[in-house]
């Protein structure tokens, strides 16, 4: 749609000047469509080589040290790693004191993360400090804490919740890997602020995706997996709630990459009912796991009903149809038997409704996921399952090649009369 309003916007000049439409018809349309948001590619740029360039900055000023490190006395050494501390400090400082842009701010407190990492790692090394990688990780973590809120910058943030994933996959100890959670939280007011100013923008898009992702790792460290059906139940209950979300509150992205809670949401979805539709999979057994695993399943199930009811006249038929899948999970793993016709169905379903609303609002994309699905089920199924001669599996293969094509046809048809039209 941005396209679109950008290209009415460059025309209306234009057609002020052929007396198509006044002046104030303009201004009214302008009014009525609002303002559009361009990519700043330019600053983009400009960060991305600050942060290259503090990096290497950073990296050069380490190999001098350490190429005649082993020959300063432990005194020098601390001088210079704490002048080295306290001069980019300053310089931090004065960047967020005087406002500078955003290279400004990235580069340096990059540079001064950096700085801190090493500052650690030599002092370490000097006295001969105990500790090990995930304490080196976890401390420097919440050092950068601070220097995000700060500077408000996006680098140190994804570099935050980054290094506490990193810290959370390398823990050993079930208990001790649950604080991932109020540690990933400590970053969340500084997201929130962010997403209300501008939930779309690319540094914006690139946190939440990393932040979705990162409470997936979350989810499985976890849980205990000593149950396959609250386990299933807590992930299906999770890809649902994030689905849901984005459909309530992120849903004006034009691009796939624009929107994360969806897309990660529907990739769960289908991913757990492909799987589930195998037979290999033990019923479930009430007692036999650990708090964490039904707290996360009730949690996650009893959120997503709660959406589902308060906002069911919002959402449409597909929306509902994938709000079944925690029902269908809890459903199958206590009637095992019926567990394979049940999934197969649902995603034969599933790929049918989402073609037709591919073709209803004349989306590509939305079609041939549909038709994906559908190739999806009958190739790994029948090719698999059922013993089928060459030339069937060659006929299969054409009518659903035929099929794509067709749609694709079809749908490009359509949008090219309609944009004709318009």
């Amino acid at each position: 749609m941005k396209k679109e309003i950008s290209w009415l916007y460059k025309e209306l000049p234009k057609l002020v000047q052929q007396d198509i439409i006044s002046a104030d018809t303009a201004k009214l349309i302008k009014e009525y469509y609002g303002p559009v948001t361009e990519r700043d590619w330019k600053g983009i740029g400009l960060t991305i080589f600050s942060i290259l360039g503090t990096i290497l900055i950073g990296s050069g000023i380490i190999l001098l040290l350490a190429h005649n490190w082993l020959q300063l006395t432990r005194l020098t050494r601390t001088i210079i790693i704490f002048l080295s501390l306290i001069s980019t400090q300053i310089f931090v400082g004065w960047v967020i004191y005087n406002d500078k842009s955003s290279p400004w701010k990235e580069g340096s407190t990059s540079f001064l993360i950096f700085i801190l990492g090493a500052a650690i790692a030599l002092i370490s090394q000097t006295y001969n400090l105990p500790g090990d990688f995930n304490n080196f990780i976890l401390v420097l973590m919440l050092l950068n804490l601070p220097i995000i809120y700060l500077a408000q910058v996006t680098l140190p943030a994804f570099i935050y919740v980054l290094g506490i994933s990193i810290w959370g996959i390398n823990l050993n100890n079930t208990m001790e890997v649950l604080f991932i959670w109020p540690l990933i939280g400590l970053i969340l007011p500084y997201y929130f602020k962010r997403f209300k100013k501008d939930l779309y923008s690319n540094s914006n898009l690139l946190l939440l995706w990393e932040v979705i992702l990162a409470s997936i790792i979350a989810i499985s460290l976890s849980l205990e997996w000593s149950n396959a059906g609250l386990v299933t139940i807590s992930y299906s209950s999770y890809f649902l709630l994030i689905y849901l979300l984005g459909s309530l509150f992120m849903n004006k992205g034009e691009k796939l990459l624009e929107r994360p809670l969806q897309t990660i949401g529907m990739l769960g979805i289908l991913i757990i009912s492909y799987i589930q539709g195998f037979e290999d999979v033990d019923s479930i057994e009430i007692f036999n796991a650990a708090f964490i695993d039904y707290f996360l399943a009730v949690l996650f199930f009893a959120t997503c009903v709660f959406l589902v009811v308060k906002y069911y006249s919002s959402f449409n038929k597909l929306i509902l149809s994938l709000a079944i899948l925690p029902l269908l999970v809890i459903f199958t793993f206590l009637i095992p038997s019926l567990r394979i016709f049940i999934y197969n169905a649902y995603l034969f379903y599933l790929g049918i409704l989402i073609i037709v609303y591919g073709i209803k609002e004349k989306k590509i994309g939305k079609a041939n996921l549909g038709m994906l699905i559908i190739s999806v089920q009958i190739i790994s199924r029948f090719f698999f399952m059922f013993e089928i001669t060459f030339l069937t599996r060659a006929l299969i293969f054409i009518i659903l090649g035929l099929a794509i094509l067709a749609s694709n046809i079809f749908l490009s048809k359509n949008r090219g009369e309609k944009n004709e039209d318009q």
